[in-house]
């Protein structure tokens, strides 16, 4: 069974929304669903083939099943659906726009049907139709009703109803907000056909679907921002009106209230309310709570609370809450659950944010985390406790399972967290390995052409304890933590506070000797004095913030020597060798290096390849070093003494670029992964190490990853579209079954 799911959410403000049970938002490509009880995700929908930039819930009214619509860079809209067994469906995909679809907003008819609008980057606003499903006499479907060209980029859109005029406000690029509202008098019927419809087995075109007859009209363009519109919410319409809260680039949050004129030619007239100028920076994402209350999230780390006071003349900042310290870039979006107790967001590292209001204040919780960027390599630690993740995101991640302790009453299942995240770095992150003679220590590189190493410190060593239940070993020579300077890549260890007051002492006697000029006539300190660094000891799975500032890994030793961006490293199972690859074109820079892990000196130069050796792998007996190559050729260095030797080298392996390659437990085989669709098992016999084929496994689609079980003979293939297939010797006969 699937046990653990991390994905962070896109840093763009519209792809987050709480539904009555789970939280809906965007990671990559996929619609991911969260469960705030347990923190964990359920269910990844894959249905658009890039970035997804929109999220919103819908109740389906007919049957009270919940619906999902999802817009995405891909210039699709796909409307999702559960099924009774609880899976998760493309019902519809919506094709029309042509431009990635930056927002989607969504209403009812008033007849049981649905309207929706989407904004794009191909500088329109496309109205779609969905008709009731007790009215329509074939299969309820989304159509084209009308497209809007006001030759201005769209960011954001929201629908509502003012009395019984149907109203869609818009903007974008310039500041201004296009108000249109929907004519039903007008005698003209737009019957578009419906976009393709795209199911995971058939792609079929429906057919015509009646619209309601109408038209679609600009009644007002709303003025007063000055830069980019961000976010536009309209809240629940009053006896009063309807009210649309609107926030831009220049950090004001403006409150307009619409209200019907029937006299009129535009009838809506249109005043504002209110100018909310609290946010110190870009304000991207509204939500208003069902209480009548405004949520607002900004880029300056803050998400504020506001509510109208009882006269109705002035509107209060009545929360406040947000990221404290850190390499942030502020919050992105923002939503908040039925009861109005419970808070989230998001923010540029695609970490989920949650609070929730206990004893009279809010309080933040764990929320979910993981990569924004494409995972380059994963690796587990040689006692199985955790494993590491590095990203192109630039962050090495660490995750552990999350155990109650033994005096605890609670029966809750506690899955797994992100506990640590050892390397924050400025260049994206490839590979990385452990060390198995030395306890958590590991060795990690990048597009620098520079491999790290790092130690973990005590507090991690004391943290590990506290949320696994396991028994560590005690090492005194460790540094209490980690910081990093600013502007700096090394990860520096700290040891006691006694050391780091004595720094701060030759820092400050430095500033005053040195430094004259970094104050101004009056005596007055141009630059904020650096925080002081304190270590932390956790019980729980940090907060994000911690995350970002206390649980870095020390540095303790760098390698040099690789000519071109790192892309694999493996350590020998006794811990004695290290061996790393870059990217090459020729023979001397496809070379494999050695590393000798006590002395952090060259072992030697291991020519044999013409192209980049994507992977490297030890045997469990560290007989023999494996490498494959994007020159469709594997090789086997075989060890002699303390060096490594060629001794099969194989041109023309598989007809494609060989991604991975992998040792059975028993050193009996070893597994080639190829761009060509195959995965081949090949045998070593003897003493001699002669290689023959065994046999070849044909996949779907290219093989790009390789994992062997080390209980048996069982292999996991990954695949370029996302499979994972796991494979078997058939009892019949000497091949392998998936």
């Amino acid at each position: 069974r699937l046990e653990y799911v991390a994905i962070g959410c896109n840093s763009t403000a519209h792809c987050i929304s709480w539904g009555s049970h789970y939280v809906a938002y965007g990671g990559g490509n996929f619609v991911c669903l969260l469960d705030p009880k347990e923190n964990q995700i359920k269910a990844t929908m894959i249905g658009h083939q890039g970035r997804v930039n929109g999220v919103t819930w819908f109740p389906e009214s007919s049957s009270g099943d919940q619906l999902i619509l999802s817009a995405s860079s891909d210039k699709t809209i796909i409307e999702w659906n559960v099924t009774s067994s609880g899976q998760w469906t493309r019902r519809q995909t919506l094709q029309g726009h042509e431009d990635s679809v930056t927002s989607i907003a969504l209403i009812k008819d008033g007849e049981g049907g649905w309207w929706l609008a989407s904004t794009s980057s191909d500088q329109t606003l496309r109205i779609w139709h969905k008709p009731s499903t007790t009215t329509s006499t074939t299969t309820s479907q989304w159509s084209i009703y009308h497209v809007i060209s006001p030759r201005h980029l769209l960011v954001c859109c929201d629908i509502g109803w003012v009395d019984n005029t149907l109203v869609i406000a818009a903007g974008g690029v310039g500041g201004k907000i296009f108000i249109y509202g929907f004519d039903s008098t007008a005698t003209t019927t737009t019957t578009t056909p419906t976009p393709t419809t795209t199911t995971p087995t058939t792609t079929t075109t429906a057919t015509v679907t009646t619209t309601p007859s109408g038209a679609w009209n600009l009644l007002n363009t709303l003025e007063g921002h000055i830069d980019w519109v961000r976010a536009l919410r309209f809240a629940e319409p009053t006896k009063e009106g309807l009210i649309l809260a609107s926030a831009a680039q220049d950090t004001r949050i403006r409150i307009w209230r619409l209200t019907a004129t029937p006299n009129s030619n535009s009838k809506i007239a249109v005043n504002i309310e209110a100018v909310l100028s609290v946010h110190e920076d870009w304000v991207y994402a509204l939500c208003w709570t069902k209480q009548g209350r405004l949520l607002s999230c900004s880029m300056d780390k803050t998400m504020i609370i506001w509510e109208e006071d009882v006269d109705g003349s002035v509107w209060l900042d009545v929360g406040r809450v947000g990221e404290l310290g850190g390499n942030t870039l502020g919050l992105y979006g923002c939503a908040i659950d039925e009861t109005g107790k419970q808070l989230i967001a998001h923010g540029y590292q695609g970490a989920i944010h949650r609070w929730t209001w206990t004893d009279g204040r809010w309080l933040g919780v764990v929320g979910g985390s993981g990569h924004f960027g494409p995972v380059e390599d994963v690796s587990w630690e040689p006692s199985g406790d955790y494993f590491v993740s590095v990203s192109e995101d630039k962050t090495m991640r660490l995750f552990s399972q999350w155990v109650p302790p033994p005096s605890s009453s609670s029966s809750q299942r506690h899955p797994w967290h992100e506990i640590a995240r050892p390397q924050i770095h400025g260049y994206d992150l490839t590979c990385l390995t452990f060390l198995p003679a030395t306890p958590h220590r590991l060795v990690s590189g990048a597009d620098e052409k520079i491999l790290r190493v790092f130690d973990a410190p005590q507090t991690f060593v004391d943290t590990l304890t506290n949320i696994t239940q396991t028994t560590q070993s005690v090492e005194t020579n460790r540094p209490k933590a980690a910081s990093q300077p600013v502007l700096g890549l090394s990860n520096k260890p700290f040891y006691d506070q006694e050391q780091d007051s004595s720094e701060q002492n030759n820092n400050k006697n430095n500033n005053s000797n040195n430094n004259m000029t970094m104050v101004d006539e009056e005596g007055r300190a141009l630059f904020e004095p650096l925080p002081v660094f304190r270590p932390h000891v956790f019980s729980s799975p940090p907060l994000e913030e911690n995350l970002l500032q206390a649980t870095l890994w020390p540095e303790i030793m760098k390698l040099y020597g690789h000519g071109n961006e790192l892309m694999t490293v493996t350590c020998s199972n006794k811990g004695d060798v290290i061996a790393s690859a870059c990217k090459g074109t020729s023979v001397d820079t496809s070379a494999v290096r050695l590393w000798d892990s006590k002395t952090w000196t060259s072992r030697g130069v291991l020519k044999a390849h013409t192209l980049t050796v994507t992977q490297l792998a030890f045997s469990s007996n560290d007989k023999y070093l494996l490498a494959v190559s994007r020159d469709r050729q594997w090789t086997l260095f075989r060890r002699q003494g303390d060096e490594y030797v060629l001794h099969v080298a194989y041109p023309k392996a598989h007809a494609r670029i060989l991604w991975a390659g992998v040792w059975s437990p028993d050193d009996k085989y070893f597994a080639t992964a190829s761009r060509d669709k195959t995965v081949k098992i090949w045998r070593v016999d003897g003493d001699e190490g002669k290689v023959t084929l065994h046999t070849t496994l044909t996949c779907p689609g290219s093989a790009t990853a390789l994992a062997w079980w080390p209980g048996g003979n069982v292999l996991a293939v990954g695949e370029e579209e996302g499979r994972i297939s796991l494979w078997a010797p058939s009892p019949s006969s000497s091949s392998l079954s998936s």
